[in-house]
């Protein structure tokens, strides 16, 4: 086989993953993150092209797709808050809003107690992370953005086994840091 036929089978495995999985895809991506569905799609449409410019592991691919496409989203989110049109924004009556006013963002729709909940466990995990080693640390997040191993090995210097345990490590830790919570929890 030639590289052109090669490419041309990868190309025709990613078409037929994607007719099967794209809505997935985005289901997975809207529970993981609050946004637009316009925002989700967009953010699904980049995963998928960083995937058939970086072609992982074939047996990864959706775990892969799904950690790069939240990660968009999220990234998406991030710089829609911060943008802000010039001249405000427009409104169907122009009375209602004027050329430098912003109206209020929408509240979020869970509940009080859910919010601080989720800000309660958010504050855990950074807590669990801060107490891991700064490698482990570093690792895991570089993983988390959809790294993978090669490309880990390149930003930090370390080699393929060092990256391997860093996120064994950093895992094990993660997780008995977690146990030990729930036991002093439940011991009271």
């Amino acid at each position: 086989m030639t590289a052109t036929s090669d490419r041309r089978v990868a190309t025709d495995e990613v078409a037929h993953l994607y007719r099967q999985h794209h809505r997935d895809l985005q289901r997975a991506v809207a529970a993981a993150v609050r946004a637009p569905r316009e925002l989700i799609e967009d953010a699904c449409q980049n995963a998928w092209t960083i995937m058939l410019r970086s072609q992982p592991r074939r047996a990864t691919w959706f775990a892969w797709l799904r950690v790069v496409a939240i990660h968009q989203a999220r990234e998406q989110c991030a710089q829609s808050r911060n943008e802000r049109p010039a001249g405000g924004f427009i409104s169907p009556d122009a009375s209602e809003i004027g050329p430098y006013e912003y109206p209020d963002p929408p509240a979020d729709a869970r509940d009080i107690p859910d919010q601080v909940a989720d800000r309660i466990q958010h504050v855990k995990r950074l807590a669990d992370l801060a107490a891991i080693k700064p490698n482990d640390r570093r690792t895991l997040y570089l993983m988390g953005l959809g790294y993978r191993y090669n490309e880990i090995m390149e930003i930090t210097g370390a080699s393929y086994t060092a990256v391997n345990r860093r996120i064994t490590e950093g895992r094990r830790a993660l997780r008995k840091l977690e146990r030990e919570r729930e036991d002093a929890c439940d011991s009271r």
